[in-house]
């Protein structure tokens, strides 16, 4: 199962708002994309639709969700969104 950690879901949240992308209206998607994870920004809910606080997550099925993480982090003095498995 993803979990998201509640940094990262308000790193993520402040990036929509920064782009004008209501919460309500968009999802956060990871996805499968010609056998390459991708991840970007949706309005179309069709995949497996999971809330973390205020933040609709769309995952694709095909992506393994077992033990993945995301949270926020530093590295190599670089904020930014940080996929771990636990």
């Amino acid at each position: 199962m993803v979990r998201i950690t509640e940094s990262a879901v308000r790193a993520i949240l402040n990036i929509m708002a920064r782009k004008g992308l209501d919460n309500t209206e968009y999802a956060l998607d990871i996805r499968i994309i010609d056998g390459i994870a991708g991840v970007g920004f949706t309005r179309e809910k069709d995949g497996i639709v999971r809330m973390f606080h205020d933040l609709a997550v769309n995952i694709d099925p095909r992506v393994m969700q077992q033990n993945m993480y995301l949270d926020f982090g530093e590295v190599d003095g670089k904020q930014g969104i940080i996929f771990k498995e636990k």
